[in-house]
């Protein structure tokens, strides 16, 4: 760089191996040196002699640093030809761009900061759909130069609708202006816009549906299924379904049972799909004794009896052939109460048979074989807890009992055909048919725990090809009712309470002491230490009779028994004091007190109507 301005002026460069005294230096290869030329034809003033400061250092970076923006930093272009916008410093005199990182097909020129540029210079291969990138470098009027720069961009002939293209021309093409820095108290609003509570900003308005009218939302044409010409299950599968048949199991039971099927046909229940009406309905099947038809009352000139069961062995040969084979009929109180047993659908539509009685009370089970059998076993399974029950809910004999009643036996389903559930099963027995007549008999007493178990009736026939089979029946057990009196520590048990039940004679209308011995109980009972008791009664109408020499005696509303059932509600009693027990100090204080206010009140009383009678004349 001169002193002169003298426009371009030829020179030749010639290249061959240095020469110099200098051992570093002799002999250099010329490929090993690089030449930089500048003159920008402007007049150079140097002071004194030697080189000045400024040709050593880079250029001076802009504000924002040195940038090349391609279409303005648009992210897709439809076209190879593009703006560039280049961004130098305040001592950038020239400038370098190219498509390659290594500058390979380019010199220096001018800075300028815009330039039309071309995606495809110098390219071999420039398609579409290719992402390209675009380099600059800036250079000082010494030849040093900055950092490589560079940015990128899509070449795509068809853009997505959400990007934006740019095009401007040349002369409208601005270098991008910094929006001002906002000053503190303008930033005040937005600081404290998320610290007003909701109810304080303005509602936004409500913009209201755009309407869509009746020809835009039905279809010109209607669909496939309603011109059935399409569908999704065929006509015949659905037929079948329709009117498949009731299941096998409730079949076989609507024909052991011929009350069920009247009441079947009367409801209209016919076919699978009207399993559905069951699920909210409580069928009952009456007890042994009603349904092989005969009468559970004794029927005596001028006496009404309570309703009695048909022990087995009284049945008749005619009688026992009246009993439908393979169903669990359930008895107590030596056989002469019969349990209805009711019947419900499940969720799955499976059938089950259910019972309910009180813990502890003995059942005796009936069941006729359909065909010749070898053996017939039973096991009682638990199936879940009705409550929780704490150790003060059971004295020491319930629970050395429970233990005796309980001996667990697992029950293994891959050893034979009949699955029986892997649980604790609490008792295992065996049905018995002394006299070989086909029916047979067993006798468990209930689990003394309260909940929900299940008595599963294996049977195991003569004939191989039968193999075995199996009769489920659910037995709910309810807990015992006790005497109690309330204490400030809790409920009290009452041990010696004698608990008597009355029944209802529709003949006399009369109440009368219920005929306990004939069902194999005791009435009137006297509890223990755990003031526990419990009553197994036929239908009827009762009510409870609590006798104790410390408390007052408590008598019951009366209650209907619509099935044999167990009576076990608990009873409280009151002590003979009970109205005074419940005056505590505080509430003695409280009477003393309104009692010295209301004297108090007299007294002054008295005081006023005196001085008013000495101060009349």
């Amino acid at each position: 760089d001169d002193s002169l301005v003298d426009g371009d002026i030829g020179y030749t460069i010639v290249i061959a191996a240095a020469s110099s005294s200098d051992a570093n230096y002799d002999n250099l290869d010329a490929s090993d040196v690089s030449v930089t030329n500048v003159d920008d034809d402007e007049p150079a003033f140097f002071g004194g002699g030697g080189i000045p400061s400024a040709w050593h250092n880079p250029p001076k970076s802009p504000k924002g640093d040195f940038r090349i923006l391609i279409n303005n930093e648009a992210e897709y272009t439809n076209s190879p030809k593009v703006i560039l916008n280049l961004f130098g410093g305040s001592d950038t005199k020239r400038m370098a761009i190219s498509n390659f990182s290594d500058f390979q097909d380019t010199g220096q020129e001018l800075y300028a900061t815009t330039k039309e540029w071309n995606l495809c210079k110098g390219r071999t291969v420039c398609q579409e759909g290719g992402e390209y990138n675009v380099y600059a470098k800036f250079y000082t009027s010494w030849g040093k130069s900055s950092e490589i720069v560079s940015d990128s961009i899509i070449y795509q002939k068809e853009i997505p609708e959400e990007k934006s293209i740019v095009k401007l021309p040349l002369s409208e093409v601005k270098p991008p202006i910094e929006k001002p820095k906002k000053l503190f108290i303008e930033k005040v609003p937005e600081i404290l816009k998320p610290l007003v509570p909701k109810f304080l900003k303005p509602k936004s308005p409500e913009i209201a549906p755009e309407k869509i009218s009746i020809e835009e939302l039905v279809p010109k044409e209607a669909p496939l299924a309603f011109q059935r010409e399409w569908c999704l299950l065929p006509l015949e599968g659905i037929e079948r379904f329709v009117l498949a048949p009731l299941p096998r199991e409730i079949r076989i039971l609507v024909q052991k049972f011929p009350e069920l099927r009247k009441t079947f046909e009367k409801v209209g229940i016919e076919k699978f799909t009207d399993i559905e009406k069951l699920k909210a309905a409580k069928l009952t099947l009456p007890g042994l004794t009603e349904r092989v038809g005969l009468p559970t009352i004794k029927i005596e000139p001028g006496k009404f009896a309570l309703p009695v069961g048909v022990p087995v062995v009284k049945l008749s040969p005619e009688d026992k052939q009246q009993i439908p084979a393979e169903i669990v009929f359930v008895k107590t109180a030596g056989e002469l109460i019969d349990f209805n047993i009711s019947l419900t659908i499940g969720k799955k539509g499976e059938l089950q048979q259910k019972i309910t009685t009180i813990s502890g009370k003995p059942l005796q089970l009936v069941v006729k074989e359909d065909k010749p059998v070898k053996s017939i076993k039973g096991y009682v399974v638990f199936k879940s807890k009705a409550r929780r029950a704490t150790f003060l809910d059971f004295s020491l004999n319930s629970l050395l009992a429970s233990v005796i009643f309980a001996n667990p036996v697992l029950a293994y389903p891959q050893e034979q055909s009949v699955r029986v559930e892997e649980k604790l099963v609490l008792l295992e027995f065996e049905y018995t048919d002394p006299d070989g007549d086909g029916i047979w008999t067993a006798e468990i007493n209930a689990p003394l725990v309260e909940g929900e178990y299940e008595t599963i009736t294996v049977m195991d026939f003569e004939d191989p090809e039968l193999g075995k089979k199996e009769i489920r029946l659910i037995t709910v057990v309810d807990p015992e009712g006790y005497v109690y009196a309330t204490m400030p520590a809790g409920k009290l048990r009452i041990d010696g309470a004698i608990v008597s039940i009355y029944w209802l004679n529709p003949e006399t209308k009369q109440y009368k002491i219920w005929p306990a011995k004939e069902y194999q109980q005791e009435n009137p009972y006297t509890t223990d230490d755990t003031g526990k008791y419990s009553f197994l009664v036929p239908p009827g109408t009762y009510y409870l009779r609590v006798e104790h020499p410390n408390y007052p005696v408590y008598q019951s509303e009366t209650f209907v028994v619509k099935e044999g059932a167990g009576v076990h509600m608990n009873i409280e009693l009151k002590t003979k004091y009970w109205r005074v027990k419940i005056i505590d100090w505080k509430i003695i204080v409280m009477i003393i007190f309104s009692a010295l206010l209301l004297y108090n009140f007299y007294r002054d009383k008295i005081r006023t109507m005196k001085r008013s009678r000495v101060s009349e004349p």
